[in-house]
């Protein structure tokens, strides 16, 4: 019968508070000092470990694969790293230890440090890489299996250890895209009309969709906030497909498992996304469908809309986000504006974007 712990695991809160010091310590000193000369720890790599395992560390920090696209396997080998490192005992690492798993665990700070950092995380790396069980060999990713076997083997040491934790936080760290903070929204100032000047300003600049979708998604969330509503906003990344992603559209309503609203949102005409609007309602089992996108013509637009059996509306885009500016109180526009933010910066790839964003909040005079 196969172990579901290691017989060496140390119990409680102890090794988990010095795992997460030691990650915490290592991460912030590489952010804060990006530009230190830390080629000491790439020739140490190069040097005291093992080429096989050389191989197999950098085959998980170069994973990249659609299904995964957190890259959950490397922060993964650094939390389990961490672990070994802070005891003096033998660990074996091919299990998940207690106190690493969860939000409020090892993981879930690192993601949520990571992540503030601009690193692609998720908020949970063991979600994805060992959630039903602590043995962390699954044969998903064989050269995280390999290494982790070779690391709790009698031949690596402590020092070996401390050698691919360095370099792998290293290369992590080095991922962080050049993305500008979010200044401090001066609340006072978020007006109607400011608020609605910078949408302006945003939807004016070409953004491949990112704006249009972006904004909806923000406003939508935030109004839920304000209501006090159980339902939650979900929105899919910009470069994927409705199908791919399997959502619904652009922007859902959601409760549970439920799609409440489904928005389709463009810049363009609205009868770009009326083709495949009939599909969409019959495969995700919707009662109506929004489009949000330019509407010219209103006569035309109703006259074409009869002419359907589906629930399915035009809403001219830029008066459907005044509409749901005007309904917001001014600290859930700030709350709008930061998800606009965080959005901007998780589901697109253009750092651009974001920080043209941040220049335009400057611009408007809507920070501190």
């Amino acid at each position: 019968m196969a172990r579901t712990r290691s017989p060496h695991a140390p119990e409680g809160p102890p090794l988990k508070a010095q795992a997460w010091q030691f990650l915490e310590a290592t991460f912030r000193d590489l952010f804060a000092n990006p530009t230190q000369e830390r080629g000491s720890w790439i020739t140490a790599f190069d040097s005291q470990i093992p080429l096989a395992q050389r191989n197999n560390v950098n085959a998980v920090l170069e994973r990249s694969k659609r299904k995964e696209p957190t890259k959950p396997y490397r922060v993964g080998l650094v939390i389990q790293l961490a672990f070994a490192l802070s005891t003096p005992e033998r660990l074996d690492i091919t299990y998940r230890h207690p106190g690493a798993r969860g939000t409020a665990g090892v993981a879930g700070k690192l993601g949520d440090l990571l992540r503030s950092r601009h690193v692609v995380s998720s908020v949970d790396v063991y979600q994805n890489i060992g959630k039903n069980d602590e043995n962390l060999i699954r044969n998903n990713c064989r050269e995280f299996d390999r290494f982790l076997q070779w690391a709790s083997g009698q031949r690596a040491t402590k020092e070996q250890l401390r050698t691919v934790f360095q370099y792998a936080c290293l290369k992590i760290a080095g991922t962080a895209r050049p993305i500008r903070p979010l200044p401090e929204i001066n609340q006072a100032k978020l007006t109607f009309a400011n608020v609605m000047a910078l949408f302006h300003e945003l939807l004016a600049a070409p953004s491949g969709g990112a704006h249009e979708q972006f904004i909806i998604a923000s406003l939508l969330h935030s109004r839920l906030e304000q209501t006090g509503s159980q339902q939650r906003v979900e929105t899919k990344n910009l470069n994927a497909s409705d199908q791919s992603s399997r959502t619904a559209a652009d922007v859902q309503v959601k409760t549970g498992t439920r799609t409440d609203e489904a928005y389709e949102v463009t810049a363009n005409e609205w009868k770009e996304k009326l083709g495949g609007a009939a599909q969409t309602i019959r495969a995700h089992d919707l009662s109506r469908l929004h489009i949000l996108a330019q509407v010219e013509d209103f006569p035309e637009m109703i006259r074409i809309l009869k002419g359907l059996t589906d629930d399915i509306s035009a809403l001219d885009l830029r008066a459907f986000i005044a509409v749901l500016t005007s309904e917001l109180r001014k600290q859930f526009r700030t709350s709008a504006l930061r998800r606009l933010y965080e959005l901007l910066d998780r589901l697109q790839p253009n750092t651009d974007l974001v920080n043209a964003y941040v220049e335009r909040l400057q611009q408007q005079g809507l920070t501190n």
